[in-house]
C-alpha cells in the first residue's frame, strides 16, 4: 500500500552543471527528465522515503516527520547516476542516504531492482562489507507528448568520505596499479574534481587481498554462487581511510548479478583469471563495448590465496578458517592442476604468516589529513 510523499515545495533536486561529455546511447534519460522522475518518486511514494530515511537514521521515522529532502547529483556510472540525498526531519534530526538512478529505462541488459536484490542478499550474509539496502522504487517522467515513462531507483547506505578504487596503468612508471579515483565535486564544490592518486605496488597487493577477502566471504556454498560481472573500473569497490596510520574500510557497493553452479575450485580459478576491462560507448550502436582487457589485478597467486584465507577466517574463526583454506586449495590443485608450486609454497609457509590490512602509501595519510579532496 502506497502512502503520499512530500509536497513539491519540500523537495529539491540539484543536477550537475555539466553532464558526461562522451557519446551517449540514444535512450539515455536527459538530466531534466531524471530530475522530474526523482521528484515524482519523492512526492508519490511516501513508503520509499520512509524506508530510506528510517534505514539511514537507524530509527523508525513516520512520513509526517520528514520536513525536507534535498538530492544532489554526485557522480555518474556506466548505467546509473548517483545522488547524495539529505533529509531534514521536523524534530531537528538530519541524515543522508545514497540514491542510485537508472539512466536507461528500456535497458534489457541491466536491472537496477535486480541489483538491489543482490545487494540485499549479500548484506544479509556479511553486512560489514556491503552498503545497507533501504528501498527500491520508481518515478515517472514525461517525454514530449508520449505516455509517462518509469525510471527505477534504489536507496542504499551513503558511505561517507569514500573514494572509488580503480586499476589502470600509471603513466609515469608504465606499471599497472590500483589508484584512488576522485570523481566527485558536485556536492560541496562549484566545479567537479577529477584526480588520480596511484598506490604503491605493496599497497596494491593489500587492496587486492581485501577485495578477494570480500568476494570469498560472499561465496555461498549452499547455492554454489558467487558475484558475477565484477567491474573494478566501474567503481564496484570504494575505500574509506580511517586514520593516518593507513587503516581503511573497503566496501563492495555494486553487485549486478550472481553466477550459480560454481564449485570451490571454479571460484579460485575465476579469481585468478579475473581481468579488468575498459568500456566505451560505441558511437554507432550506442551500446557499451569492451575496448581493452587489462592485466589481472589479483596477482601474484598468493594474493588470491591470502584473500580467501582472510575471508574464511572472518566467517569461521582463525583455526577453522585456516583449515578450510587448506581444503579449498588442495581441492583446487587436484581439480585444476594449475599453480601447484605456488599452492604448495603457500600451504607450507604462507598460510601461517600474520595477516594485515593497512596501507603504507603517503596518500593514505594525506587523505585523512584533508590534504587531498
Amino acid at each position: 500500500m502506497k502512502i503520499p510523499g512530500l509536497p513539491s515545495s519540500k523537495i529539491k533536486v540539484a543536477m550537475a552543471d555539466r553532464w558526461r561529455l562522451e557519446p551517449a546511447r540514444l535512450d539515455k534519460v536527459e538530466p531534466h527528465r531524471m530530475k522530474e522522475a526523482i521528484k515524482n518518486l519523492f512526492m508519490k511514494d511516501g513508503l520509499f522515503l520512509q524506508r530510506a530515511v528510517s534505514g539511514a537514521l537507524g530509527d523508525e521515522v513516520e512520513i509526517g516527520n520528514i520536513g525536507r529532502i534535498e538530492a544532489r547529483y554526485f557522480q555518474e556510472g556506466l548505467k546509473t547516476a548517483v545522488f547524495q540525498v539529505m533529509a531534514k526531519l521536523k524534530d531537528g534530526r538530519k541524515t543522508t542516504f545514497c540514491l542510485s538512478v537508472s539512466e536507461y529505462p528500456n535497458d534489457e541488459e541491466y536491472d537496477i531492482f535486480g541489483e538491489f536484490d543482490q545487494i540485499s542478499f549479500s548484506w544479509s550474509r556479511h553486512p560489514e562489507d556491503i552498503p545497507e539496502p533501504y528501498a527500491k522504487g520508481a518515478g515517472m517522467f514525461h517525454h514530449n507528448m508520449s505516455e509517462p515513462t518509469e525510471l527505477k531507483m534504489i536507496a542504499v547506505e551513503w558511505i561517507k568520505d569514500s573514494v572509488e578504487l580503480d586499476y589502470f596503468v600509471d603513466r609515469n612508471t608504465e606499471k599497472w596499479k590500483f589508484y584512488l579515483n576522485y570523481y566527485s565535486g558536485y556536492v560541496e564544490r562549484a566545479t567537479p574534481v577529477f584526480a588520480e592518486h596511484y598506490l604503491s605496488e605493496a599497497d596494491g597487493r593489500v587492496i587486492a587481498e581485501e577485495m578477494v577477502r570480500i568476494l570469498a566471504k560472499d561465496y555461498d556454498p549452499a547455492t554454489k554462487s558467487m558475484v558475477d560481472s565484477l567491474d573494478i573500473n566501474a567503481g564496484d569497490f570504494v575505500i574509506r581511510m580511517l586514520n593516518k596510520e593507513g587503516d581503511f574500510d573497503l566496501k563492495l557497493v555494486t553487485i549486478r548479478k550472481r553466477r550459480y553452479g560454481v564449485g570451490v575450485s571454479d571460484l579460485i580459478e575465476r579469481l585468478l583469471k579475473y581481468e579488468v576491462d575498459y568500456q566505451l560507448i560505441d558511437p554507432y550502436t550506442h551500446k557499451h563495448i569492451t575496448l581493452l582487457k587489462y592485466k589481472k589485478p589479483f596477482r601474484p597467486p598468493h594474493v588470491v590465496f591470502r584473500g580467501i584465507q582472510k575471508g574464511l577466517m572472518d566467517l569461521h574463526g582463525e583455526n577453522k578458517g585456516r583449515e578450510l583454506t587448506r581444503q579449498w586449495l588442495e581441492r583446487y590443485k587436484k581439480d585444476k592442476h594449475k599453480f601447484t608450486r605456488q599452492v604448495d609454497r603457500f600451504l607450507e609457509t604462507g598460510i601461517n604468516e600474520p595477516l594485515q590490512a593497512r596501507l603504507a602509501n603517503r596518500y593514505a595519510r594525506m587523505l585523512t589529513q584533508g590534504l587531498i579532496h
